[in-house]
Protein backbone atom coordinates (compact mmCIF):
# COMPACT_ATOMS: atom_id res chain seq x y z
CA UNK A 1 0.00 0.00 0.00
CA UNK A 2 1.31 3.25 -0.77
CA UNK A 3 2.44 6.00 1.63
CA UNK A 4 2.09 9.34 1.68
CA UNK A 5 2.20 13.23 3.17
CA UNK A 6 -0.14 15.67 3.61
CA UNK A 7 3.04 18.24 3.64
CA UNK A 8 5.84 17.91 1.27
CA UNK A 9 9.29 17.44 2.57
CA UNK A 10 10.62 20.84 1.23
CA UNK A 11 7.49 23.14 2.71
CA UNK A 12 8.92 24.89 5.53
CA UNK A 13 5.30 24.29 7.79
CA UNK A 14 4.25 22.02 10.14
CA UNK A 15 1.37 20.45 11.79
CA UNK A 16 0.89 21.78 15.26
CA UNK A 17 1.52 19.18 17.59
CA UNK A 18 -2.25 19.50 19.20
CA UNK A 19 -3.13 18.72 15.84
CA UNK A 20 -1.42 15.92 15.03
CA UNK A 21 -3.43 13.37 16.75
CA UNK A 22 -6.56 15.00 14.98
CA UNK A 23 -6.14 14.56 11.52
CA UNK A 24 -8.04 11.83 9.41
CA UNK A 25 -7.36 10.84 5.43
CA UNK A 26 -10.45 9.51 3.81
CA UNK A 27 -10.26 7.64 0.79
CA UNK A 28 -13.96 6.40 0.18
CA UNK A 29 -15.21 4.09 2.90
CA UNK A 30 -11.69 3.71 4.39
CA UNK A 31 -9.78 6.37 7.11
CA UNK A 32 -6.51 6.18 8.51
CA UNK A 33 -5.11 8.85 11.12
CA UNK A 34 -2.64 10.75 10.08
CA UNK A 35 1.10 10.99 11.90
CA UNK A 36 3.93 13.42 13.00
CA UNK A 37 4.54 17.07 11.83
CA UNK A 38 4.13 15.94 8.24
CA UNK A 39 0.54 14.17 8.68
CA UNK A 40 2.20 10.53 7.49
CA UNK A 41 -0.67 8.11 5.80
CA UNK A 42 -1.18 5.11 4.30
CA UNK A 43 -3.12 5.11 0.94
CA UNK A 44 -5.56 2.01 0.21
CA UNK A 45 -4.69 2.10 -3.42
CA UNK A 46 -3.53 5.35 -5.60
CA UNK A 47 -6.50 7.58 -5.93
CA UNK A 48 -6.76 11.30 -7.62
CA UNK A 49 -7.98 12.71 -3.99
CA UNK A 50 -9.00 12.17 -0.28
CA UNK A 51 -10.82 13.69 2.47
CA UNK A 52 -8.85 15.52 5.39
CA UNK A 53 -11.04 15.47 8.23
CA UNK A 54 -11.08 16.98 11.81
CA UNK A 55 -11.02 14.41 15.09
CA UNK A 56 -13.00 11.38 13.66
CA UNK A 57 -14.04 9.75 10.75
CA UNK A 58 -17.44 11.45 10.23
CA UNK A 59 -15.57 15.02 11.81
CA UNK A 60 -16.07 18.47 9.77
CA UNK A 61 -14.05 18.05 6.32
CA UNK A 62 -10.92 20.38 5.91
CA UNK A 63 -10.02 19.83 2.46
CA UNK A 64 -10.18 17.53 -0.31
CA UNK A 65 -6.86 17.18 -1.78
CA UNK A 66 -4.71 15.22 -4.88
CA UNK A 67 -2.01 13.14 -3.72
CA UNK A 68 0.82 13.61 -6.24
CA UNK A 69 4.43 13.08 -7.17
CA UNK A 70 7.14 10.71 -5.74
CA UNK A 71 7.59 10.34 -2.65
CA UNK A 72 3.03 10.63 -2.38
CA UNK A 73 2.62 14.76 -1.17
CA UNK A 74 -0.59 16.33 -0.70
CA UNK A 75 1.04 19.36 -0.34
CA UNK A 76 -1.35 20.89 1.93
CA UNK A 77 -0.23 24.45 4.31
CA UNK A 78 -2.93 24.18 7.36
CA UNK A 79 -5.54 26.53 4.98
CA UNK A 80 -8.61 25.74 4.38
CA UNK A 81 -11.03 27.57 2.46
CA UNK A 82 -15.05 27.35 3.64
CA UNK A 83 -18.03 28.42 2.10
CA UNK A 84 -21.48 29.10 4.22
CA UNK A 85 -23.20 31.79 6.13
CA UNK A 86 -22.36 32.63 9.24
CA UNK A 87 -25.07 31.50 12.30
CA UNK A 88 -23.60 32.87 14.75
CA UNK A 89 -21.29 36.12 16.01
CA UNK A 90 -19.34 35.66 19.67
CA UNK A 91 -17.20 38.40 21.23
CA UNK A 92 -14.70 37.74 24.13
CA UNK A 93 -11.66 38.26 25.77
CA UNK A 94 -8.90 35.94 26.06
CA UNK A 95 -5.39 36.60 27.34
CA UNK A 96 -6.15 40.08 27.28
CA UNK A 97 -6.90 40.00 23.68
CA UNK A 98 -10.05 40.64 22.63
CA UNK A 99 -11.57 38.52 19.69
CA UNK A 100 -14.77 37.64 17.89
CA UNK A 101 -15.58 34.07 16.76
CA UNK A 102 -17.89 33.99 13.69
CA UNK A 103 -19.65 30.33 13.01
CA UNK A 104 -19.67 29.20 9.82
CA UNK A 105 -22.20 26.68 8.70
CA UNK A 106 -21.05 25.55 5.28
CA UNK A 107 -18.47 22.95 3.69
CA UNK A 108 -14.69 23.48 1.80
CA UNK A 109 -14.78 24.98 -1.00
CA UNK A 110 -12.25 24.94 -4.71
CA UNK A 111 -10.44 27.91 -3.77
CA UNK A 112 -11.08 28.60 -7.68
CA UNK A 113 -14.28 30.31 -6.27
CA UNK A 114 -12.72 33.49 -4.69
CA UNK A 115 -9.34 33.42 -6.54
CA UNK A 116 -7.92 36.44 -8.56
CA UNK A 117 -6.09 36.01 -11.95
CA UNK A 118 -2.18 36.71 -11.86
CA UNK A 119 -0.59 38.53 -14.19
CA UNK A 120 1.14 35.61 -15.87
CA UNK A 121 -2.93 34.58 -15.96
CA UNK A 122 -4.10 37.45 -17.49
CA UNK A 123 -1.81 37.58 -20.55
CA UNK A 124 -2.38 33.84 -21.84
CA UNK A 125 -6.29 34.35 -21.45
CA UNK A 126 -9.03 37.23 -20.14
CA UNK A 127 -10.73 36.08 -17.00
CA UNK A 128 -13.75 33.12 -16.82
CA UNK A 129 -16.17 32.70 -13.76
CA UNK A 130 -14.88 29.79 -12.03
CA UNK A 131 -16.41 26.57 -12.97
CA UNK A 132 -16.86 25.30 -9.80
CA UNK A 133 -19.37 22.72 -7.95
CA UNK A 134 -21.46 24.62 -5.42
CA UNK A 135 -23.48 21.77 -3.58
CA UNK A 136 -22.12 19.97 -0.24
CA UNK A 137 -23.80 16.59 0.57
CA UNK A 138 -22.30 17.43 4.04
CA UNK A 139 -22.86 20.81 6.00
CA UNK A 140 -20.82 21.27 9.09
CA UNK A 141 -20.34 24.33 11.20
CA UNK A 142 -16.90 26.09 11.67
CA UNK A 143 -15.71 28.14 14.34
CA UNK A 144 -13.43 30.95 12.84
CA UNK A 145 -11.54 33.09 14.99
CA UNK A 146 -10.58 36.92 14.13
CA UNK A 147 -9.41 40.10 16.49
CA UNK A 148 -11.94 42.40 17.36
CA UNK A 149 -10.72 45.56 15.99
CA UNK A 150 -9.72 44.14 12.37
CA UNK A 151 -11.83 44.22 9.13
CA UNK A 152 -12.54 41.03 9.44
CA UNK A 153 -15.09 40.69 12.34
CA UNK A 154 -16.89 43.48 11.07
CA UNK A 155 -17.75 41.74 8.00
CA UNK A 156 -18.37 38.81 9.62
CA UNK A 157 -20.52 40.60 11.66
CA UNK A 158 -22.14 42.18 8.46
CA UNK A 159 -22.27 38.69 6.86
CA UNK A 160 -24.18 37.63 10.02
CA UNK A 161 -26.82 41.19 10.03
CA UNK A 162 -27.72 41.00 6.43
CA UNK A 163 -27.85 37.16 5.47
CA UNK A 164 -24.98 37.27 3.19
CA UNK A 165 -23.21 34.26 2.14
CA UNK A 166 -19.51 33.84 2.82
CA UNK A 167 -16.12 32.67 1.57
CA UNK A 168 -13.53 32.66 4.38
CA UNK A 169 -9.86 31.54 4.05
CA UNK A 170 -8.50 30.55 7.29
CA UNK A 171 -5.40 28.26 8.97
CA UNK A 172 -4.75 26.12 11.56
CA UNK A 173 -3.95 28.46 14.35
CA UNK A 174 -0.02 28.16 15.57
CA UNK A 175 0.95 26.09 19.02
CA UNK A 176 2.58 29.13 20.16
CA UNK A 177 -0.63 30.97 21.08
CA UNK A 178 -2.72 28.17 22.40
CA UNK A 179 -5.50 28.91 19.81
CA UNK A 180 -6.36 25.00 20.54
CA UNK A 181 -7.72 26.39 24.21
CA UNK A 182 -10.22 28.82 22.33
CA UNK A 183 -11.53 26.33 19.94
CA UNK A 184 -11.02 22.16 19.39
CA UNK A 185 -10.73 23.01 15.99
CA UNK A 186 -9.29 26.35 15.83
CA UNK A 187 -9.29 28.46 12.37
CA UNK A 188 -7.76 31.58 12.29
CA UNK A 189 -9.23 33.72 9.54
CA UNK A 190 -7.07 35.53 6.76
CA UNK A 191 -9.51 36.30 4.10
CA UNK A 192 -13.20 37.03 3.57
CA UNK A 193 -14.96 37.23 0.73
CA UNK A 194 -19.29 38.39 1.01
CA UNK A 195 -21.52 36.62 -1.62
CA UNK A 196 -25.35 37.83 -1.95
CA UNK A 197 -26.88 35.11 -0.78
CA UNK A 198 -25.18 31.59 1.31
CA UNK A 199 -23.60 28.96 -1.70
CA UNK A 200 -25.10 25.97 0.35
Amino acid sequence: MPTATLIAEKATWRIPSYAQDMLVVQQGAQHCRTRGPRGEFVLETRTPSVTLRWGTPEGPPLAHLQPHGEPLSASWDGSIVIGGAVSMFQVEEVRGLPLVIAHIEGAPVNRALVARPDLHAMRQAPPELPDVPLSAAEIFPYSVIAEADSALADYFFQALALGLGVVCTARLGPEAGEWHEVSGLPLLAEKLALLPAPIF
